[in-house]
């Protein structure tokens, strides 16, 4: 082969190399949910009640599920759950006052995400800095059930008293993953897709 013959050859190589490479077109990941505060109303119908209102847009990201919590209401009907539109509007009532600080959570399968702590200024619905997050999960202190556990990400708090053995629970109860739970509940069995633990995630830790 002449060196001139080889020259083309290796050109051809190069062009077709260049036009494969200029042909694949990466598929980009999906944003992950956010909130737009801006597209959102607070109002207090009620005494001690709250109504979060987001018209379209003011959720993006695709999450269906929204979690409201009202962190000093949180056991007295301030944490609520709202179905969100494809275009991504919501209303959520929940226990508070219109001074409060409101955590917006997406529900995801695998693990809550938190959006956004808001509260009302000036009548505007506005991002507020959601304060400390110790285990840097995510989940602000406010609203972790967990707060020094990075596992649990922003997930559901469990309910029930906290313990250290069995000893430490009511008759028929045991300790689980440092909460009092029903004796139906066990150390989570990975892999069979049940909440075993009953600490509202399903194989955590596996």
């Amino acid at each position: 082969m002449t060196r001139s013959h080889a020259r083309r050859s290796l050109a051809s190589l190069l062009a077709a190399l260049a036009l494969s490479v200029s042909a694949c077109v990466a598929t980009p990941l999906p944003d992950p949910p956010s909130a737009r505060p801006s597209a959102m109303a607070l109002s207090a119908p009620q005494p001690a009640q709250l109504l979060l209102v987001g018209t379209d847009g003011a959720i993006v990201g695709g999450a269906s599920r929204l979690r409201v919590t009202d962190p000093s209401t949180a056991d007295l009907g301030g944490r609520v759950e709202a179905a969100v539109s494809a275009p991504g509007a919501f209303s959520a009532t929940l226990a508070g006052a219109l001074a409060d600080v409101l955590y917006l959570e997406a529900v995801e399968p695998a693990g809550d995400v938190f959006l956004a702590a808001v509260t009302l200024q000036a009548g505007v619905v506005a991002s507020v800095d959601p304060g400390l997050d110790r285990d840097a999960d995510g989940s602000p202190d406010a609203i972790d059930c967990a707060p020094d556990d990075p596992l649990l990400l922003a997930r559901e708090c469990p309910t029930g008293a906290a313990c250290a053995t069995d000893l430490d629970c009511a008759a028929g109860q045991v300790c689980v993953a440092g909460v009092c739970r029903a004796s139906s509940c066990v150390p989570e069995i990975c892999g069979n897709g049940l909440d075993d633990d009953c600490n509202g995630v399903i194989d955590d830790g596996c």
